[in-house]
């Protein structure tokens, strides 16, 4: 427990120092602009702020390293490079922005849901960018900076042959993240809602890994 508070509080100081110093940085169109040409990049570079690196933990200047875990799968927030298979998206890009802010070499590495706090307790993971939802259980062993606001969308085949909705799934078979916050949070509490009210629990059997 010890280890895994530590390093979920090394990400909190990390990203806010990060995410303040990328608020200064220069425009994101002129920079983008900057690097045009044969050598452009995909995002623009932020620039290093030595008063930003001042602030971080010893541990983590010495090291010089962030081993980041996030979810694959779901774009644009992390998803594979069709060509390199590496993970691109939003948050590979904030990390790596905050990296070169914090004069820190970022790796981001893909887990599932379910691999990354095992991941972080077993130090195989400095921190975590990911569409983590914060709950009750999580806030336990990790501390959290959120970044953006995201809700949750129930897909089913094209025009809706069955007429599923989110009011509708009782008795019902519904493919879900492992460990992600539907599979922990959201489809136990409705499912009992099912059984309450006399109708067959959802079938939340159907656990897919991305």
């Amino acid at each position: 427990m010890k280890n895994i508070r530590k390093s979920s509080q090394m990400l909190v100081s990390i990203v806010a120092i990060g995410m303040l110093a990328l608020t200064g940085c220069s425009d994101p169109e002129a920079a983008l602009s900057k690097n045009s040409g044969e050598e452009s990049q995909t995002r623009p570079t932020a620039e290093f702020n030595q008063e930003a690196a001042d602030l971080l933990p010893a541990d983590v200047k010495n090291k010089g390293t962030l081993e980041v875990a996030t979810t694959m799968g779901m774009a644009p927030l992390g998803y594979p490079d069709q060509n390199t298979g590496e993970v691109v998206g939003l948050n590979p890009d904030l990390m790596a922005q905050i990296g070169e802010v914090l004069g820190l070499k970022v790796t981001v590495k893909a887990a599932s849901m379910d691999q990354i706090i095992p991941g972080i307790q077993a130090g195989r993971y400095d921190a975590t960018a990911s569409n983590m939802a914060i709950t009750d259980d999580r806030i336990k062993v990790l501390d959290f900076v959120q970044y953006y606001f995201a809700n949750s969308s129930l897909a089913q085949p094209k025009g809706n042959p069955k007429d599923i909705t989110a009011d509708t799934l009782c008795g019902k078979s519904v493919g879900l993240e492992v460990g992600s916050f539907q599979f922990t949070e959201v489809m136990p509490v409705k499912s009992k809602a099912c059984e309450k009210s006399g109708d067959a629990p959802i079938d939340g059997s159907s656990q897919m890994r991305v």
